[in-house]
């Protein structure tokens, strides 16, 4: 889905019969009730509320070292999570 500007300036394109550009957009993460921030995931593991970086309560990329519980294992490889969109 394109943000205005970026449907204004393809429509002008489209108009002068001009090379239109694949646009991609993205947008920030946030998973509601979850610490996602580097910051407040660090003092959560230095203060020792949890079990270090492979904790499977936090939402880290890698997760649980054991393999299971990480968004990578959620969502899968990278190309899969482009598929759908």
């Amino acid at each position: 889905m394109l943000t205005f500007i970026f449907r204004i300036f393809r429509r002008l394109l489209e108009v002068l019969g001009l090379y239109k550009p694949v646009v991609w957009e993205y947008s920030r993460l946030n998973i509601t009730h979850n610490v996602m921030s580097k910051r407040k995931l660090n003092k959560l593991v230095m203060g020792g509320y949890v079990h270090g970086w492979d904790d499977p309560r936090l939402l880290t990329l890698a997760g649980e070292s054991g393999g299971d519980g990480g968004i990578r294992q959620r969502v899968g490889r990278p190309a899969t999570a482009h598929a759908g969109g």
